[in-house]
């Protein structure tokens, strides 16, 4: 696969298949679902607000991790619960090695984002959903990747 450029350089071009494949999910996948499945989503994003708000980090991660759970159970698409079920897991490990994010930093952002995705999922609006995901996405990633070169290239 070829690079693709991207804003500060440019990203493999595996990078940018997956991110294909995550927007492909998002806009298959995110749509309404009966009412209960929608409130696991909203309550998942509320814990993850009130974590922030209160700068509980154990309440942050909580309903982070039931907020992506909630929209890939909604989704009723096998490859997408499988896909955010191993992302998650690789997040877990990557704490492990102490790339834990933390309340602050892309906190606030995440936030909005799930916001975003929930009000979208909520109103039916699959394009919305796919770009608020791919959003998302693109920040974690992008989170991860300066935390990694910070660690790297660190004059400490």
């Amino acid at each position: 696969m070829t690079d693709t450029p991207r804003e500060g350089g440019y990203r493999p071009g595996y990078e940018v298949a997956a991110e294909q494949v995550l927007e492909l999910i998002a806009r298959l996948g995110l749509r309404p679902g009966d009412p209960a499945e929608l409130r696991a989503v909203e309550e998942a994003a509320a814990v993850c607000r009130h974590g922030f708000d209160t700068g509980r980090q154990d309440l942050f991660d909580e309903g982070d991790d039931a907020f992506h759970t909630a929209i890939a159970t909604a989704s009723h698409n096998m490859f997408l619960q499988i896909a955010v079920r191993e992302a998650r897991r690789l997040q877990a490990q990557s704490s492990l090695i102490g790339l834990r994010g933390s309340v602050g930093g892309h906190a606030a952002k995440a936030v909005e984002e799930h916001d975003a995705i929930y009000q979208a999922i909520r109103a039916g609006d699959a394009e919305a959903a796919a770009h608020a995901a791919a959003t998302h996405i693109d920040n974690t990633l992008d989170d991860y990747r300066r935390e990694i070169q910070q660690r790297l290239f660190s004059s400490d």
